[in-house]
């Protein structure tokens, strides 16, 4: 898991320089990565309760946010105007994104 976390920090870092679609794409790419690998993980007999415990919290409050931040992706495609509503997703959901794969991560 701790090579999830290495890729995160690589594609967010790598975000610099990208446009602004590219940017929320990668995150929220980020977000199902990480809500994949900590969906294995509370199925693992070999993380303890409050590892899961943390992972399903952290998932709880990323899902919203990484939906909305799709909805926005979506939304640009179709109007490049509405970029300021993709950047504010994109602001509100890399918190908690990098959070949940951190929680991953561990």
């Amino acid at each position: 898991m701790k090579s999830l976390l290495c890729l995160v920090a690589l594609a967010l870092t790598a975000c610099q320089g990208l446009s602004l679609e590219s940017k929320a794409e990668a995150t929220y790419g980020t977000f199902v990565a990480a809500e994949q690998a900590g969906a294995s993980l509370v199925q693992s007999s070999e993380v303890s309760d409050s590892v899961k415990a943390q992972i399903k919290s952290a998932d709880a409050a990323a899902k919203p946010v990484a939906d909305a931040l799709l909805s926005a992706i979506v939304a640009y495609r179709a109007d490049p105007k509405s970029a300021d509503a993709l950047q504010g997703a994109l602001t509100v959901a890399l918190p908690a994104i990098t959070i949940l794969a951190t929680e991953t991560a561990k």
